[in-house]
């Protein structure tokens, strides 16, 4: 049943997911670490242009203090037309979200541009990635979830390929359930 899950998932992304163009042959996704019960979605601009910024913001985390984790609510800026387009807030989108809870980080203000770990370039390739119910009979059983299953992930992560060196990296991820 997951893999049917996933495979309705694949036809039919979240809708956070909804301003992009998803690209299901794009090389990048042979590039992310892939996980069985996640479905994984490269993301292009309304454009077509695959080079965008991730925005979100940098914060202190909480459980190692020295270093800096990128926090939603993120963004993607399309380097080619410049629009600015939603990806995932944690307070609106994945299974708490739909239940009303959110407890997650999340920055306020103006966003920073994600910076390349290896070589601090800002332009990537992106990635998105969400994560379901490894028993989705139940999952699937339940009338508001059964409706649309795709908003229910229970968990997000935004991957990115440096237009600069290539280096692939966890932008950032979230548990949502």
């Amino acid at each position: 049943m997951l893999a049917e899950l996933i495979q309705y998932v694949t036809e039919h992304p979240p809708r956070c997911v909804g301003g992009f163009q998803t690209d299901s042959a794009s090389p990048l996704l042979r590039e992310v670490p892939h996980v069985k019960d996640v479905a994984y979605f490269a993301l292009r601009c309304s454009c077509g242009s695959t080079a965008v910024n991730v925005l979100g913001y940098y914060a202190v985390n909480e459980s190692h203090p020295d270093q800096q984790v990128f926090i939603a609510p993120f963004a993607l800026r399309c380097s080619a037309c410049g629009v600015v387009t939603e990806l995932f807030d944690p307070r609106q989108d994945g299974y708490d979200a739909e239940i009303g809870h959110c407890w997650s980080m999340t920055g306020e203000g103006e966003r920073s541009r994600f910076k390349c770990a290896k070589c601090s370039a800002e332009l990537m390739e992106v990635v998105a990635g969400f994560e379901y119910p490894i028993d989705d009979d139940d999952f699937l059983s339940d009338e508001e979830t059964a409706k649309r299953p795709q908003d229910f992930f229970l968990w997000f992560a935004v991957y990115g390929r440096c237009a600069a060196c290539g280096a692939v990296q966890v932008v950032a991820d979230y548990e949502c359930g």
